[in-house]
């Protein structure tokens, strides 16, 4: 225990560029596994201050320690084959590990005095690179201390490369973490000032309900305009999952406001949404009926030549899963796998798919092809914002089509307008970065340009929000009524 105490005060030697005394510096390979542990403790604890609360806990974190220590043997045993002193590899490596552990546990100081983690935004690179050349100069005095009569110049560069094999990965690859924010309706609830007995079930039967989304959806279907040959039309297919939340109502029904007036979509949409209000005017949004409105667009269009844009707004889960209810119907939830399945069995080649949900950019992979534009709104493990009882509309939804795609009809620009503005949001509001992210075949952009041209620059279409639903289960009658009015 106490040559683990030495190795623990060497690192924090280390961390501050001091050479630890000669009888400390050769280290048993022990000690490397030991410091294992309390770099996990540290990571778990810095992971949980970072998340919203309530917390959720995630064992899938080990797979992002597991890579950073795997990441310090390498560059360890880098340096000691470089410098044909193998016997001294887990002294490096101990040493090294020491000292990271002494930074984490200024990560954890950094976020209790500012209440975030250094990452890659405009607010926090200086932060990010302060962390890097602080790790630089603790390996080049690793070096020092360890590999005196190796040349300065090897030293140097030598520390240089150990450095990037550490940090550059981690940069490449979206690590788990141990603790993510966790979706407690009643805490959303709770925020907007609702009462807890707000009755968000389907009026009437659910049966018939059921029974008539068959006829509902093809009457939809029915109204499609046909595609004209030598043209490339571009059909819309709108998905809201979610009926427990007014918000998703509101991105469909601008949705499908937005394509049909600026992008000639008019007669060429269609929607499904889950809210308890809507259920005469829009089919059920599910996974079978999305299924059966993906066959019968692809009926109406030339599936070899038209563009069809879906565009999916729901709560995600960091499974990558999309939320689908409606009460008190059992509703399917739908995975990246699925989705892609519906997609590919309606055979349509040219798409473009829009996800509006958390860890939405886990379902990239599985959607990407050649002839594809896939757009999240959030990375494959951050979360998106503004979803929530007491929001109008998300962040995504305010960026990218109220603002951008009133600025502008091409799509890949806009996306990268709401990037920006999304993130100026998060960087004031001072939250963890949700980081859209894209993926653009390297057949899409040509397809997506021809149908662009043809496009006239129409007037701006305004958001207007529907009155939210806050009416209680034993007033589903004056609910119904007040629908219309402003203030419910």
């Amino acid at each position: 225990m106490r040559n683990l105490l030495r190795s623990l005060l060497a690192g924090l030697m280390l961390a501050f560029a001091i050479r630890p005394p000669v009888a400390w510096r050769v280290r048993p390979a022990a000690h490397f596994w030991w410091l294992i542990i309390p770099a996990v403790a540290i990571t778990v604890w810095r992971d949980w201050l970072i998340s919203g609360k309530p917390a959720v806990f995630y064992v899938d974190g080990l797979q992002a320690d597991a890579l950073s220590i795997l990441l310090l043997l390498a560059g360890a045993v880098l340096a000691a084959a470089w410098s044909q002193r193998r016997v001294v590899t887990f002294s490096l490596a101990v040493h090294a590990s020491a000292a990271a552990l002494w930074l984490s546990l200024a990560s954890v100081c950094i976020i209790l005095l500012r209440g975030t983690w250094p990452v890659l935004t405009k607010l926090d690179l200086q932060v990010f690179i302060v962390f890097v050349a602080w790790w630089l100069v603790i390996q080049r005095r690793i070096f020092d201390t360890l590999l005196g009569d190796w040349h300065w110049a090897q030293r140097s560069v030598m520390a240089v490369i150990a450095t990037v094999i550490l940090f550059a990965p981690n940069l490449a690859v979206d690590s788990a973490r141990y603790w993510y924010q966790g979706f407690d309706p009643a805490a959303y609830a709770a925020a907007a000032g609702e009462k807890t007995t707000v009755d968000r079930s389907v009026r009437g039967s659910a049966e018939e309900l059921i029974y008539a989304q068959r006829n509902m959806l093809d009457a939809q279907i029915e109204k499609l305009v046909p595609h004209r040959a030598g043209v490339v039309d571009a059909y819309f297919l709108s998905f809201g999952g979610d009926g427990g939340e007014d918000v998703f109502r509101n991105e469909i029904d601008y949705a499908e406001q937005l394509f049909a007036a600026r992008f000639a979509g008019r007669g060429r949409t269609l929607s499904l949404l889950n809210h308890p209000l809507t259920t005469d005017q829009y089919p059920i949004a599910s996974l079978s009926n999305f299924k059966r409105a993906l066959q019968g667009i692809a009926a109406k269009m030339d599936v070899n030549e038209d563009l069809l844009f879906v565009f999916l707004t729901t709560h995600g889960s960091r499974e990558h899963t999309l939320y689908v209810a409606l009460e008190p119907l059992a509703l399917d939830q739908i995975s990246p796998e699925a989705l892609r399945e519906s997609l590919d069995a309606a055979g349509i080649q040219w798409r473009a798919v829009i996800v509006s949900a958390c860890y939405s950019g886990g379902f990239i992979d599985a959607l990407a092809t050649p002839m594809s534009l896939i757009l999240t709104a959030a990375r494959a493990d951050r979360t998106s914002f503004g979803c929530g009882a007491e929001s109008d509309i998300t962040y995504f939804g305010q960026a990218f089509l109220v603002e951008a795609l009133n600025q502008t009809t091409a799509m890949i620009p806009a996306f990268e307008l709401a990037r920006e503005a999304i993130a100026k949001r998060e960087i004031e509001g001072d939250i963890e970065p949700s980081d859209p992210q894209k993926s653009v075949g390297v057949l899409i952009s040509s397809r997506l340009d021809a149908w662009q041209s043809t496009l006239e620059d129409g007037a701006a279409v305004p958001f207007e929000p529907a009155p939210p639903m806050r009416c209680d289960a034993v007033d589903v009658a004056n609910c119904l009524n007040a629908v219309d009015t402003p203030d419910l």
